[in-house]
């Protein structure tokens, strides 16, 4: 309910005696206006003050009509003040909608009687216009008296009909041609046709019409009236078109037998319209005009008339403090019948009141004024001329007291003065009270009166509003009536005067019921309004502090609104009323205008089914009833084993594939959740007949297959899941048309694939997939008509997939050698037509393929030949995943040729049966330049298939090469790279690639050290100086020259002997690789393992024939199978007594990685590398002397995977072993010479000069 003013508020009425009033003002034949009064015999009316010519009137008893002519025309926009009968009222004149001349077409009821007769044009609209509004022709025109006045038009059925008013000073009628230039006459010319119509003399001669040039015997009625010539006539003239040109011109001479005329052209070659409409009717009804309110608010209410209203408002303004007008609000108002009721709330002062109506004809404004005095006074004024005369105000209370000289006070006061001849009431608007309050004036004395003795009575408001005047009146008494004996209240005579008496009323309050209902529904809702059923809408004013109980008859409603839902699917509940009271019967107290609402749940059916892709029911059929405006969200979940296949919805294909799917319910909706089989197969592409060719190639592999749409599979990527193959191909599109398809959905469906281990075969223009998610760039290719793919160059071929493809030279092809057959034959594809396709332009670094082939296009007719560098077929493991591009294999463009058969079928079988193969990624350890050749060196060294990529300035990667490899890889560039990469194949399967070499050119380095310096030079005198570095904590340094990464140019092992340890247990000999660069490539600290409960203390063997400090017999490098072998000995002495303790040697890889390792309890004097037994492993021989054996020993050790100790004794780390052979002397201290010998023998020399002879068996 509407509470917005919670005090009770009073209006202020006139209850006259014998005063005329306004009740209407009819506009609907503006600018002839019917006005409608409660008065008699009224001979004046004026518009903004100024008089106007009436036209007709009409008396019926009490109320008379009359029709005049407005002063103003539809351009004027301001209100016009309207005087008659003693009252005032407003009106806005009604506005067409352009500036055209607007022909109105009546229905047959409106049709106008040729009679003379105006009130017949009331309901047909005009045109104003005054003596300004045309061009003057010859005599000027001396103003509106001359020459003014209307005209209407009509159309009915082929006939014109007219109405003109024509103001002249000085009638001269022309009464037929021959004095047509002589009189005063009309002119009309609609297109081509000219009308002239005469007025006739009056007397003799009767009006006639001229229509090109002949008189025509047309209806027509002439006469002069008040001033003005009077033409009514109707013309048969055939179809009117809805738009034609019109003209009008007036003739008007003063003067007869003269050409001394005027020629006022009003109109010429006007666009005229034929106007199926009038501007609409507005009748307001409350309230009236010039109401005074005491609360802040007023009901406005009327009835608007008119066809296809486009909207109905109340505009508000208010007079400003300096008269001006200012806006408040505009309120669009509904009609119910034609009818409105609003409540309106005011501004302190006085508010105009706008109604506005407007259709496609024009616009209607009605308007009216209520004044709203917060903080003024009642006024009740007596005033006389005779200073001798003794009046007195008399004024009844509505309680029945009577304020006058005797009770002057409460409420307000009475202020009395005989001196001045005036007596006044004062009434403050907060002190008054409803009911009638009577003025009277009582003649008390006559104390020196002559003659008769006239005055006035005047009510009105004062205090912030300027003097509202609300009623005035005049009386008038006989000296002789005065008495002073009869002054009571409620005397009567004829020294007495009464006056009509002025209400302040407790207004009606409107009451008006409503629901939330649609209308169709709430044209159902009755209510019980203390004890009258009644309908939604105004339901009447009542009086304030009205008490009015309100129940609402029925609390549900049920419709039925979907066609596709059986029976009722929509439901409307009573809830509640607006104040939140849930009971159906309220009582409303109305202090104020209140609207009630009756307030309904909308419920709506909601039906779920699920079916296969053939209509058929899966599992039973779901019914919700959900509260409109709910947010329903549903789930898809695939019922196994089926995969879900789209939202139908009220019938409509939403082609919408998200599995959750959330509606906003506000109406019936019938789903269906569509579902299909799972297929091990998913196929996309854009032509019908490639589908079916791709459907057939999986069908021959036994691998079954759905056509699926792209956006099926944006929307829900998920289906892909459960199958195992995802086909996308793409005919006859542009670059523009695939780069529209592609967006963050379709990536998300390739990811999804791949995350799931989805194989995913491209073709066509569906390659753009893989530059969308930046895996390739691509080109467009234009390949002419009759154009052959023939493989050129095999790079790698996997599980023999090209035991059967024949590979023509390029001289075979150009020397036209090869038949059209021929061609045939050795194509992967053929182009019949000519064809715009995509093809691959680059890689990107991280996103390598697999390259199999080169293959170029052959033009039948020229035999020119285009290499294709990357070809199909293409392949890329990503994750769990297979990409693989079969290039315009299975779109509508190409044939596939007889080798493209044998290996796109071989290749496509293998794909799909292939299983994911981990492959380990090498490393390029060197990269240098020898001979033009680029030499690659990989770690670890594998016989393997690699592919070789190079990436030029621009960061371009392309590939060069795959060749099988031990994994030093030579190569010849055919253009500059500046770096290179490798990775390793298996089968269709593929390594990461290693991390991009930078080849150098070999310079080689010579080495000088001498302490604990390491110097570099570039020549072999040691003259130019590259580099130095010294050691801290070494005190002596020996060394090794050694290629350690393969570069052709050598490196330096450095033992270090360290001066001082922070831990005895920890060796003093350490190793160090440095590079020829001067970088380290890896430290080793020899023999630190406690194994002899000895502490390291290893030295060098003293040689005094050596003086470059290079490393004798301690050091033995080799390469075999395995690599660089880097083989080390050294001795352990006692720090006291410098005896050797124990000896250890150790071989390790050139990246420093321990291969094996022997601990001797004793020392050791030799070791040399050899291959006893002829397996292609190498060994060490090792000859020194067993500390507790007291005897020679002899070793063989394996150089890799073999960690021992030598007998006696158990070490704490190594176990004591079985070698591949040891054996020893008893009593001799040292063997010092070996030579090995063919099959397995070894001859050894001792220090007696003896020599024995081994034979290796299995050792002992």
């Amino acid at each position: 309910m509407n509470k917005r003013w919670p005090i009770l508020f009073f209006i202020l009425l006139l209850v006259g005696i014998g005063l005329g009033q306004i009740l209407e003002i009819d506009l609907s034949g503006f600018p002839v206006i019917c006005l409608t009064v409660t008065s008699t015999e009224i001979s004046e009316v004026k518009e903004n003050g100024k008089d106007v010519d009436i036209l007709y009137s009409q008396q019926n008893g009490s109320l008379q009509k009359i029709w005049f002519l407005s002063n103003v025309t539809s351009h004027f926009r301001d209100s016009v003040k309207i005087n008659a009968a003693g009252d005032d009222k407003t009106y806005v004149p009604p506005t067409f909608a352009d500036n055209s001349v607007h022909v109105y077409v009546p229905p047959i009821s409106d049709i106008p009687v040729i009679d003379g007769n105006i009130t017949d044009w009331n309901r047909i609209p005009g045109i104003r216009f005054l003596y300004d509004d045309g061009k003057v022709h010859g005599k000027a025109v001396a103003g509106d008296v001359d020459l003014s006045g209307a005209f209407k038009l009509a159309y009915h059925d082929g006939v014109l009909y007219g109405l003109l008013l024509i103001r002249d000073d000085v009638p001269l009628p022309a009464y037929d041609i021959s004095t047509i230039d002589y009189g005063d006459a009309v002119e009309i010319i609609i297109n081509d046709q000219k009308i002239r119509i005469l007025p006739g003399n009056f007397m003799n001669v009767d009006p006639h019409i001229i229509l090109n040039g002949s008189r025509q015997d047309f209806k027509i009625v002439s006469k002069l009236q008040n001033g003005y010539y009077f033409y009514e006539f109707a013309l048969p003239f055939g179809k009117l078109p809805d738009v034609f040109d019109f003209s009008l011109k007036i003739i008007d001479n003063d003067a007869p037998k003269q050409m001394d005329k005027s020629i006022f052209e009003l109109l010429d070659l006007k666009v005229a319209k034929l106007t199926y409409q009038k501007p609409p009717k507005i009748t307001l009804l409350t309230p009236e005009h010039n109401t005074v309110v005491s609360k802040p608010y007023t009901l406005v209410s009327g009835i608007v008339e008119g066809e296809d209203l486009d909207e109905v408002s109340i505009v508000h303004e208010r007079i400003g403090t300096t008269g001006e007008k200012i806006f408040v609000e505009k309120h669009v108002v509904n009609l119910t019948d034609g009818e409105f009721h609003e409540n309106l709330l005011l501004f302190p002062g006085e508010n105009i009141i706008s109604v506005v109506a407007e259709n496609a004809s024009g616009k209607t404004v009605v308007e009216t004024r209520v004044t709203y005095p917060e903080g003024n006074s009642l006024l009740f004024i007596l005033q006389w001329n005779d200073p001798g005369a003794d009046l007195d105000l008399y004024v009844t209370l509505p309680d029945g007291r009577t304020i006058y000289f005797m009770d002057p006070e409460s409420p307000g006061k009475l202020y009395a003065t005989t001196k001045e001849r005036m007596e006044s009431y004062e009434l403050p608007f907060e002190e008054m009270l409803p009911g009638l309050y009577i003025p009277r004036v009582h003649y008390y004395a006559n104390n020196g009166a002559e003659g008769t003795i006239e005055g006035k009575i005047i009510v009105k408001m004062s205090g912030k509003l300027s003097n509202n005047v609300i009623y005035e009146k005049d009386f008038s008494f006989e000296k002789s009536q005065a008495n002073p004996e009869n002054a009571a209240p409620d005397a009567t005579g004829n020294d007495w005067r009464d006056f009509a008496p002025v209400e302040i009323k407790l207004p009606d309050v409107s009451l008006k019921l409503k629901t939330n209902l649609p209308d169709e529904i709430e044209d159902l809702v009755t209510f019980n309004v203390s004890g009258v059923e009644r309908k939604a809408g105004f339901i009447g004013a009542f009086g304030i502090g009205s008490k009015v109980t309100i129940t609402v008859n029925r609390l549900i409603f049920e419709t039925d609104e979907s066609d596709l839902i059986e029976g009722y699917d929509t439901k409307y509940e009573f809830f509640q009323w607006d104040d939140n009271c849930q009971d159906p019967t309220i009582t409303v107290t109305l202090n104020e205008p209140t609207t009630v609402s009756a307030l309904f749940k909308k419920f709506v059916k909601v039906v779920v089914r699920d079916v296969d892709e053939n209509g058929n029911y899966i599992g039973k059929e779901k019914i919700y009833w959900v509260e409109a405006g709910r947010l329903l969200t549903l789930d898809a979940r695939e019922p196994e084993p089926m995969l879900f296949d789209g939202w139908i919805v009220n019938g409509v294909d939403l082609q919408d594939f998200d599995t959750t799917k959330k509606f906003r319910v506000s109406s019936p909706i019938f789903i269906v959740r569509r579902f299909s089989e799972i297929k091990d197969a998913l196929i996309v592409n854009n032509v019908k007949s490639s589908t079916d060719e791709v459907r057939q190639f999986f069908n021959s592999f036994g691998i079954e297959s759905k056509p699926v749409s792209l956006e099926k599979l944006k929307r829900n990527p998920e289906i892909i899941k459960n199958s195992r193959i995802l086909f996308i191909g793409f005919s006859n599109l542009s670059r523009l048309e695939i780069q529209k398809l592609f967006n963050d959905y379709l990536k998300n469906v390739i990811n999804v694939a791949i995350d799931n281990g989805v194989k995913i075969l491209l073709s066509g223009g569906a390659l753009y997939v893989l530059e969308g998610i930046g895996m390739i760039t691509t080109y467009d290719v234009a390949i002419p008509a009759k154009s052959y793919v023939i493989p050129t160059n095999i790079y790698y071929d996997p599980d023999a997939l090209f035991d059967n493809v024949a590979l023509p030279t390029l001289a075979m092809i150009h020397d036209a050698e090869l038949s059209t057959e021929n061609l045939l034959d050795l194509s992967l594809v053929n182009y019949p037509d000519g064809v715009s396709t995509l093809s691959v332009a680059g890689f990107t670094e991280y996103n390598l393929p697999l390259i199999l082939m080169d293959s170029a296009i052959v033009s039948e007719k020229t035999r020119k030949t285009e290499l294709i560098p990357y070809y199909v077929p293409l392949v890329w493991n990503i994750k769990n995943s297979i990409i693989a591009y079969i290039g315009d294999l299975f779109t509508s463009d190409v044939y596939i040729g007889n080798t493209g058969k044998k290996l796109f079928g071989k290749f496509l079988k293998t794909l799909l049966e292939l299983q994911e193969r981990i492959v380990d990624s090498p490393a390029i350890e060197s990269a240098y330049l020898k001979d033009d050749y680029i030499i690659l060196t990989l770690f670890p060294l594998e016989k393997a298939f690699y592919e070789v990529w190079g990436k030029d300035s621009s960061g371009k990667v392309e590939h060069i090469a795959t060749v099988y490899s031990t994994g030093v890889i030579k190569i010849l560039p055919d253009k500059n790279y500046e770096m290179f990469a490798v990775r390793q194949l298996k089968g269709f399967n593929y390594s990461r690639l290693s991390e991009w070499k930078k080849p150098k050119v070999p310079e080689q380095v010579y080495f000088n050290v001498s302490g604990n310096i390491v110097e570099a030079f570039s020549d072999n005198l040691k003259r130019n100086k590259v580099w130095l570095r010294e050691f801290e904590n070494t005190e002596e340094i020996k060394f090794k020259r050694v290629d350690l990464n393969n570069d052709s140019v050598d490196d330096v092992l450095l033992f270090r002997k360290l001066k001082v340890r922070s831990d005895p247990a920890k060796s003093n000999i350490v190793i160090t690789a440095l590079s020829s660069d001067n970088r380290i490539l890896w430290e080793y600290n020899f023999g630190e393992k406690n194994v002899f409960g000895f502490l390291p203390n290893y030295d060098f063997e003293k040689d005094s024939k050596n003086k470059t400090n290079e490393c004798g017999k301690n050091v033995s490098i080799f390469t075999d199978s395995e690599g660089l072998t880097i083989a080390i000995f050294f001795n352990s002495f006692d720090e006291d007594s410098g005896e050797p303790t124990y000896s250890v040697v150790t071989c390790l890889t050139r990246r420093g990685e321990l291969k094996a390792e022997l601990w001797h309890p004793g020392s050791f004097n030799s070791m040399e590398f050899f291959d006893y037994n002829a397996d292609g492993d190498t060994e060490l021989l090792l000859t020194g002397y067993n500390i507790p054996l007291n005897a020679a020993d002899v070793i063989i050790m394996p150089t890799k995977n073999f960690y021992a100790q030598t007998p006696p004794g158990s070490g704490r780390y190594f176990e004591e072993r079985k070698g591949i052979y040891y054996d020893y002397f008893p009593g001799v201290k040292s063997i010092i010479g070996t030579t090995p010998k063919a099959n397995g023998l070894i001859e050894l020399r001792f220090e007696s000069g003896e020599k024995i002879e081994l034979q290796i068996g299995e050792g002992k």
